[in-house]
């Protein structure tokens, strides 16, 4: 879809639900290209009618399911995946030995994933340094955002001379 916007609930103002369930962010795909709801029927069969119709169905929920966990699985195990991007937002002393780090992180992937990010910070000539992992504690679905903050352990008492902060999730 436009832009990955989309969720099972709705996230605020806009937000609109179309025929597949799914709320969709304002300015997202138009409803003309959903496709539309099914069309229910409703006819009178007779007992051999409803037997056949009874396994005929269970068949095809049976062929459906096993191609759909099979198509689940090589998804997951090929494609599926979340893949974070981040930013590091601030940082800033908090004593001589600590550095306050504050980091957005947004899902690029296709699949909802909790985000571990490995925080390094350093002086310019790397003398002053620390190392730390950040860790979002829910899933953070694809197309959204979540912000994670911390203290980093600054090495030689060299908070003040940290330089460079970056985060790789």
């Amino acid at each position: 879809m436009d832009g990955g916007w989309v969720s099972d609930t709705s996230q605020g103002t806009g937000w609109w639900q179309a025929s597949d369930g799914k709320w969709y962010a304002p300015g997202n795909v138009s409803a003309d290209r959903l496709p539309a709801p099914p069309v229910k029927t409703t006819e009178k069969l007779g007992t051999k009618g409803c037997l056949m119709g009874f396994l005929g169905l269970a068949l095809t929920v049976g062929v459906v399911m096993g191609i759909g966990w099979a198509g689940f699985a090589i998804d997951h195990a090929l494609t599926g995946q979340a893949r974070f991007w981040s930013k590091v937002e601030l940082y800033k002393p908090t004593d001589s030995s600590h550095l306050y780090v504050s980091i957005d992180v947004k899902n690029i992937g296709s699949k909802a994933g909790v985000p571990s990010c490995q925080v390094e910070a350093s002086s310019f000539d790397s003398s002053d340094y620390g190392v730390t992992t950040f860790t979002v504690r829910v899933p953070v679905d694809p197309g959204f955002y979540s912000h994670v903050a911390g203290l980093v352990i600054i090495t030689n008492q060299g908070a003040e001379d940290v330089s460079s902060v970056t985060a790789t999730c």
